[in-house]
């Protein structure tokens, strides 16, 4: 099954896409993408986010190929589901992951974010930034002396 985990909301998106506000791109689960691409092939945060979006945006049009067919139980044939900016939230990791021997969850600071925003607000390809952003939970607000929220 081609999108089992990767693509946890495309099922949803497909089918009631018009009716979702917006869809949070976890980027602190646990063994992650980003994680992989910062902590093993050593790309710097900021990087990855910035190729995150340029990457969904501009090489995929905002929209990538699930071949739903793959699960009968479904009854939907494989289409092309759209992730539009306007919908997409990044969610971050509070200063919980913020330890240099955690390799588990990736933390990306305020500043690396404010860079990589910055870096996105000034695409020649025009703006762009997503809907927003978001953290684990407020409660988290301040270990480590990390502020997500101020």
């Amino acid at each position: 099954f081609n999108y089992f985990g990767a693509n946890a909301y495309s099922y949803v998106l497909a089918k009631y896409g018009d009716y979702i506000d917006f869809v949070s791109m976890q980027l602190y689960e646990s063994y992650s993408l980003a994680a992989m691409s910062v902590y093993h092939q050593h790309m710097t945060p900021e990087d990855y986010l910035v190729s995150y979006i340029q990457d969904l945006v501009i090489q995929q049009q905002s929209k990538f190929y699930v071949d739903f067919s793959q699960d009968k139980d479904l009854d939907m044939e494989g289409q092309d589901v759209h992730l539009p900016l306007s919908k997409l939230v990044i969610g971050f990791a509070n200063g919980w992951a913020a330890d240099e021997d955690n390799t588990k969850q990736i933390y990306i600071s305020p500043e690396q974010v404010q860079t990589a925003y910055d870096i996105l607000k000034a695409s020649k390809h025009g703006d762009l930034t997503p809907r927003g952003f978001m953290f684990w939970t407020i409660e988290e607000e301040g270990t480590n002396d990390v502020f997500l929220s101020r």
